[in-house]
Protein backbone atom coordinates (compact mmCIF):
# COMPACT_ATOMS: atom_id res chain seq x y z
CA UNK A 1 0.00 0.00 0.00
CA UNK A 2 2.61 2.24 1.07
CA UNK A 3 4.57 1.84 -1.74
CA UNK A 4 2.04 2.04 -4.45
CA UNK A 5 1.50 5.24 -2.75
CA UNK A 6 4.88 6.66 -2.47
CA UNK A 7 5.33 5.83 -6.49
CA UNK A 8 1.96 7.91 -7.01
CA UNK A 9 3.55 10.74 -5.27
CA UNK A 10 6.39 10.35 -7.48
CA UNK A 11 4.82 9.70 -10.57
CA UNK A 12 2.25 12.26 -10.82
CA UNK A 13 4.43 15.36 -9.83
CA UNK A 14 7.09 14.64 -12.74
CA UNK A 15 5.11 17.11 -15.05
CA UNK A 16 6.06 19.95 -13.02
CA UNK A 17 9.58 20.97 -13.70
CA UNK A 18 8.89 20.16 -17.37
CA UNK A 19 6.30 22.81 -17.30
CA UNK A 20 8.26 25.24 -15.20
CA UNK A 21 11.57 24.96 -17.97
CA UNK A 22 8.61 25.75 -20.33
CA UNK A 23 7.79 28.80 -18.29
CA UNK A 24 11.15 30.08 -18.25
CA UNK A 25 11.94 29.97 -21.47
CA UNK A 26 8.78 31.88 -21.92
CA UNK A 27 9.78 34.56 -19.55
CA UNK A 28 13.16 34.52 -21.36
CA UNK A 29 11.45 35.21 -24.75
CA UNK A 30 9.12 37.99 -23.01
CA UNK A 31 6.23 35.80 -24.24
CA UNK A 32 4.69 36.02 -20.77
CA UNK A 33 5.60 38.88 -18.30
CA UNK A 34 7.31 37.83 -14.81
CA UNK A 35 3.84 38.19 -13.18
CA UNK A 36 2.47 35.70 -15.26
CA UNK A 37 5.33 33.16 -14.95
CA UNK A 38 4.92 33.64 -11.13
CA UNK A 39 1.54 33.18 -10.97
CA UNK A 40 1.56 30.09 -12.83
CA UNK A 41 4.69 28.58 -10.81
CA UNK A 42 2.24 29.24 -8.00
CA UNK A 43 -0.27 26.89 -9.43
CA UNK A 44 1.28 24.17 -10.60
CA UNK A 45 2.93 23.92 -7.24
CA UNK A 46 -1.17 24.16 -5.72
CA UNK A 47 -1.89 21.64 -7.91
CA UNK A 48 1.07 19.14 -7.23
CA UNK A 49 0.02 19.39 -3.34
CA UNK A 50 -3.60 19.12 -4.17
CA UNK A 51 -2.43 15.79 -6.26
CA UNK A 52 0.05 14.58 -3.45
CA UNK A 53 -2.76 15.54 -0.32
CA UNK A 54 -5.16 13.47 -2.45
CA UNK A 55 -2.93 10.37 -2.67
CA UNK A 56 -2.14 10.67 1.51
CA UNK A 57 -6.17 11.20 1.53
CA UNK A 58 -7.09 7.71 -0.41
CA UNK A 59 -4.33 5.99 1.23
CA UNK A 60 -5.57 6.35 4.91
CA UNK A 61 -8.79 5.58 3.81
CA UNK A 62 -7.59 2.41 2.28
CA UNK A 63 -5.82 1.39 5.23
CA UNK A 64 -8.61 2.14 7.47
CA UNK A 65 -11.18 0.17 5.45
CA UNK A 66 -8.35 -3.11 5.62
CA UNK A 67 -7.93 -2.27 9.46
CA UNK A 68 -11.53 -2.64 9.44
CA UNK A 69 -11.90 -6.09 8.38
Amino acid sequence: MHKIAEESRHRGPQYPPEANDRLKALAKDKKVSEDEERRSHDQIQKTTDKFIARVDELLKKKEQEILSF
